[in-house]
Protein backbone atom coordinates (compact mmCIF):
# COMPACT_ATOMS: atom_id res chain seq x y z
CA UNK A 1 0.00 0.00 0.00
CA UNK A 2 1.23 3.48 -0.80
CA UNK A 3 2.23 5.31 2.36
CA UNK A 4 0.16 8.23 3.58
CA UNK A 5 1.96 11.55 3.44
CA UNK A 6 2.31 14.24 6.05
CA UNK A 7 -1.12 15.71 5.35
CA UNK A 8 -2.67 12.34 6.12
CA UNK A 9 -0.72 12.03 9.36
CA UNK A 10 -2.35 15.25 10.53
CA UNK A 11 -5.83 14.10 9.57
CA UNK A 12 -7.03 13.83 13.17
CA UNK A 13 -9.41 11.05 14.25
CA UNK A 14 -9.97 9.54 10.77
CA UNK A 15 -7.73 6.90 9.16
CA UNK A 16 -6.74 8.26 5.72
CA UNK A 17 -5.40 4.87 4.60
CA UNK A 18 -9.00 3.67 4.25
CA UNK A 19 -9.54 6.09 1.37
CA UNK A 20 -11.67 9.10 0.55
CA UNK A 21 -15.02 9.57 -1.14
CA UNK A 22 -17.40 12.03 -2.76
CA UNK A 23 -21.18 12.14 -2.74
CA UNK A 24 -23.15 14.02 -5.35
CA UNK A 25 -26.73 14.44 -6.42
CA UNK A 26 -27.92 13.43 -9.87
CA UNK A 27 -31.22 14.75 -11.24
CA UNK A 28 -32.57 13.00 -14.35
CA UNK A 29 -29.12 11.99 -15.53
CA UNK A 30 -27.48 15.36 -14.77
CA UNK A 31 -24.85 15.29 -12.01
CA UNK A 32 -24.98 18.43 -9.88
CA UNK A 33 -21.71 20.41 -9.66
CA UNK A 34 -19.76 17.50 -11.10
CA UNK A 35 -16.67 19.54 -11.98
CA UNK A 36 -16.48 20.94 -8.44
CA UNK A 37 -16.80 17.48 -6.92
CA UNK A 38 -14.09 16.07 -9.19
CA UNK A 39 -11.70 18.91 -8.39
CA UNK A 40 -12.17 18.36 -4.67
CA UNK A 41 -11.70 14.60 -4.97
CA UNK A 42 -8.50 14.93 -6.99
CA UNK A 43 -7.14 17.69 -4.75
CA UNK A 44 -7.73 15.63 -1.61
CA UNK A 45 -6.17 12.56 -3.21
CA UNK A 46 -3.01 14.43 -4.14
CA UNK A 47 -2.71 16.17 -0.77
CA UNK A 48 -3.23 13.00 1.23
CA UNK A 49 -1.46 10.36 -0.87
CA UNK A 50 1.12 12.43 -2.76
CA UNK A 51 0.04 11.06 -6.14
CA UNK A 52 -2.53 11.82 -8.83
CA UNK A 53 -5.88 10.08 -9.06
CA UNK A 54 -5.71 8.77 -12.63
CA UNK A 55 -9.03 6.90 -12.72
CA UNK A 56 -11.68 7.99 -15.23
CA UNK A 57 -14.04 9.19 -12.52
CA UNK A 58 -16.34 11.03 -14.91
CA UNK A 59 -16.73 7.92 -17.06
CA UNK A 60 -17.37 5.69 -14.05
CA UNK A 61 -20.13 8.02 -12.84
CA UNK A 62 -21.69 8.16 -16.30
CA UNK A 63 -21.80 4.36 -16.44
CA UNK A 64 -23.39 4.10 -12.99
CA UNK A 65 -26.22 6.54 -13.73
CA UNK A 66 -26.95 5.55 -17.34
CA UNK A 67 -30.66 5.00 -18.06
CA UNK A 68 -31.66 5.85 -14.49
CA UNK A 69 -34.15 8.74 -14.38
CA UNK A 70 -35.15 10.65 -11.28
CA UNK A 71 -32.92 11.56 -8.37
CA UNK A 72 -29.86 9.56 -7.40
CA UNK A 73 -27.30 9.81 -4.62
CA UNK A 74 -23.94 8.84 -6.08
CA UNK A 75 -20.98 7.85 -3.94
CA UNK A 76 -17.47 7.67 -5.42
CA UNK A 77 -14.77 5.89 -3.38
CA UNK A 78 -11.04 6.17 -4.08
CA UNK A 79 -8.35 4.23 -2.25
CA UNK A 80 -4.66 5.15 -1.94
CA UNK A 81 -3.37 1.84 -3.34
CA UNK A 82 -5.45 2.08 -6.55
CA UNK A 83 -5.20 5.54 -8.14
CA UNK A 84 -6.37 4.00 -11.42
CA UNK A 85 -9.74 2.84 -10.10
CA UNK A 86 -12.78 4.20 -8.26
CA UNK A 87 -15.90 2.47 -7.01
CA UNK A 88 -19.17 4.21 -7.86
CA UNK A 89 -22.53 3.33 -6.30
CA UNK A 90 -25.76 5.10 -7.30
CA UNK A 91 -28.88 4.84 -5.13
CA UNK A 92 -32.38 6.15 -5.70
CA UNK A 93 -32.92 9.29 -3.65
CA UNK A 94 -35.61 11.81 -2.80
CA UNK A 95 -35.23 15.34 -4.19
CA UNK A 96 -34.18 18.08 -1.75
CA UNK A 97 -37.12 19.67 0.04
CA UNK A 98 -37.80 23.39 -0.49
CA UNK A 99 -36.80 25.30 2.62
CA UNK A 100 -40.35 26.52 3.24
CA UNK A 101 -41.68 22.94 3.48
CA UNK A 102 -39.03 21.70 5.91
CA UNK A 103 -39.78 21.25 9.63
CA UNK A 104 -36.41 22.69 10.61
CA UNK A 105 -33.43 20.94 12.17
CA UNK A 106 -32.41 20.72 15.81
CA UNK A 107 -28.67 20.97 16.49
CA UNK A 108 -26.71 20.27 19.66
CA UNK A 109 -23.31 21.91 20.17
CA UNK A 110 -20.45 19.40 20.42
CA UNK A 111 -16.98 20.62 21.37
CA UNK A 112 -14.19 19.31 19.16
CA UNK A 113 -10.70 20.45 18.25
CA UNK A 114 -11.44 20.38 14.53
CA UNK A 115 -13.67 19.09 11.79
CA UNK A 116 -12.18 17.44 8.70
CA UNK A 117 -10.95 19.08 5.50
CA UNK A 118 -11.35 15.84 3.50
CA UNK A 119 -14.17 13.31 3.06
CA UNK A 120 -12.58 10.26 4.64
CA UNK A 121 -14.08 6.83 4.11
CA UNK A 122 -13.36 6.17 7.78
CA UNK A 123 -16.36 7.84 9.40
CA UNK A 124 -15.96 6.18 12.79
CA UNK A 125 -15.35 9.42 14.66
CA UNK A 126 -18.45 10.96 13.07
CA UNK A 127 -20.54 7.88 13.84
CA UNK A 128 -19.50 8.07 17.50
CA UNK A 129 -20.49 11.73 17.77
CA UNK A 130 -23.86 11.13 16.09
CA UNK A 131 -24.60 7.97 18.09
CA UNK A 132 -24.28 9.94 21.34
CA UNK A 133 -27.19 12.22 20.37
CA UNK A 134 -30.94 11.53 20.57
CA UNK A 135 -32.89 10.73 17.42
CA UNK A 136 -33.73 13.86 15.48
CA UNK A 137 -30.82 15.90 16.87
CA UNK A 138 -27.74 16.65 14.77
CA UNK A 139 -24.32 17.75 16.01
CA UNK A 140 -23.02 21.28 15.57
CA UNK A 141 -19.25 21.10 15.87
CA UNK A 142 -17.78 23.97 17.88
CA UNK A 143 -14.10 24.54 18.62
CA UNK A 144 -12.73 25.10 22.15
CA UNK A 145 -12.93 28.88 21.67
CA UNK A 146 -16.65 28.68 20.88
CA UNK A 147 -16.31 29.21 17.12
CA UNK A 148 -18.67 27.30 14.83
CA UNK A 149 -17.02 24.78 12.52
CA UNK A 150 -19.59 22.63 10.70
CA UNK A 151 -22.02 19.80 11.23
CA UNK A 152 -20.82 16.25 10.72
CA UNK A 153 -22.30 16.08 7.21
CA UNK A 154 -22.92 19.69 6.20
CA UNK A 155 -21.44 23.17 6.31
CA UNK A 156 -23.07 25.77 8.53
CA UNK A 157 -24.05 29.37 7.85
CA UNK A 158 -25.56 32.11 10.00
CA UNK A 159 -27.77 34.95 8.73
CA UNK A 160 -27.99 38.30 10.47
CA UNK A 161 -29.30 41.51 8.99
CA UNK A 162 -29.37 39.95 5.53
CA UNK A 163 -25.66 39.06 5.69
CA UNK A 164 -24.47 35.45 5.68
CA UNK A 165 -21.48 34.41 7.76
CA UNK A 166 -19.85 31.01 7.31
CA UNK A 167 -16.59 29.62 8.71
CA UNK A 168 -13.47 30.06 6.55
CA UNK A 169 -11.61 27.24 4.83
CA UNK A 170 -8.82 27.16 7.41
CA UNK A 171 -8.10 23.44 7.16
CA UNK A 172 -10.58 22.50 9.88
CA UNK A 173 -13.76 22.11 7.81
CA UNK A 174 -14.77 20.45 4.57
CA UNK A 175 -14.74 22.75 1.51
CA UNK A 176 -18.33 21.86 0.71
CA UNK A 177 -19.56 22.08 -2.87
CA UNK A 178 -22.94 23.41 -1.72
CA UNK A 179 -21.14 25.95 0.47
CA UNK A 180 -19.27 27.18 -2.61
CA UNK A 181 -22.48 27.24 -4.64
CA UNK A 182 -24.03 29.38 -1.89
CA UNK A 183 -21.14 31.85 -2.03
CA UNK A 184 -21.33 31.94 -5.84
CA UNK A 185 -25.06 32.70 -5.63
CA UNK A 186 -24.43 35.51 -3.15
CA UNK A 187 -21.72 36.93 -5.42
CA UNK A 188 -24.06 36.78 -8.41
CA UNK A 189 -26.73 38.63 -6.45
CA UNK A 190 -24.27 41.25 -5.23
CA UNK A 191 -24.93 40.23 -1.62
CA UNK A 192 -22.32 40.67 1.08
CA UNK A 193 -21.10 37.72 3.13
CA UNK A 194 -18.48 37.19 5.82
CA UNK A 195 -15.95 34.37 5.87
CA UNK A 196 -15.47 34.59 9.61
CA UNK A 197 -16.50 31.80 11.93
CA UNK A 198 -19.57 32.88 13.93
CA UNK A 199 -19.42 32.35 17.66
CA UNK A 200 -21.85 30.07 19.44
CA UNK A 201 -22.75 32.84 21.89
CA UNK A 202 -23.68 35.13 18.98
CA UNK A 203 -26.49 32.90 17.76
CA UNK A 204 -29.26 34.38 19.96
CA UNK A 205 -28.86 37.62 17.97
CA UNK A 206 -28.92 35.86 14.59
CA UNK A 207 -31.92 35.90 12.25
CA UNK A 208 -31.34 32.26 11.42
CA UNK A 209 -28.95 29.36 10.98
CA UNK A 210 -28.90 26.91 8.09
CA UNK A 211 -26.86 24.04 6.73
CA UNK A 212 -25.69 23.46 3.16
CA UNK A 213 -25.22 19.98 1.75
CA UNK A 214 -24.63 18.64 -1.77
CA UNK A 215 -27.40 16.05 -1.41
CA UNK A 216 -29.94 17.82 0.82
CA UNK A 217 -29.44 21.39 -0.36
CA UNK A 218 -30.21 24.19 2.12
CA UNK A 219 -31.74 23.09 5.44
CA UNK A 220 -32.92 25.62 7.99
CA UNK A 221 -32.32 25.19 11.71
CA UNK A 222 -35.14 25.79 14.18
CA UNK A 223 -33.09 25.30 17.33
CA UNK A 224 -29.55 25.09 18.63
CA UNK A 225 -30.13 23.38 21.96
CA UNK A 226 -29.52 25.59 24.96
CA UNK A 227 -28.59 28.55 22.76
CA UNK A 228 -31.29 29.84 20.41
CA UNK A 229 -34.55 29.03 18.62
CA UNK A 230 -36.25 30.34 15.48
CA UNK A 231 -39.89 30.00 14.48
CA UNK A 232 -39.35 30.09 10.72
CA UNK A 233 -36.50 30.05 8.21
CA UNK A 234 -34.71 33.31 7.56
CA UNK A 235 -35.55 34.89 4.16
CA UNK A 236 -31.92 34.55 3.10
CA UNK A 237 -32.05 30.78 3.66
CA UNK A 238 -35.32 30.57 1.73
CA UNK A 239 -33.88 32.52 -1.21
CA UNK A 240 -30.66 30.51 -1.28
CA UNK A 241 -32.57 27.26 -1.04
CA UNK A 242 -34.64 28.21 -4.07
CA UNK A 243 -31.54 29.31 -5.97
CA UNK A 244 -29.68 26.06 -5.28
CA UNK A 245 -32.67 23.76 -5.82
CA UNK A 246 -32.20 21.46 -8.84
CA UNK A 247 -34.10 22.69 -11.88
Amino acid sequence: MRSVGAAGERAGPARPQEGIFETLLVADGRPRRLDTHLRRLRRSYRELYRSALTADVRGAIAAAIADRPGYLRVRVDARPERPDRVQVVARNWAPPLPVTTQPGLVLRPVRVASGAAHKFADRGWIDRIEAALPDGVLPLLVDPAGLLLESTRSNVAVARGGIVATPPLDGRILPGTARQAMLDALDAAGRRYDLDAPRLDELPAADGVFLTNAIRGVQWVRAVEGVARWDAPDPVAVALGARLQPA
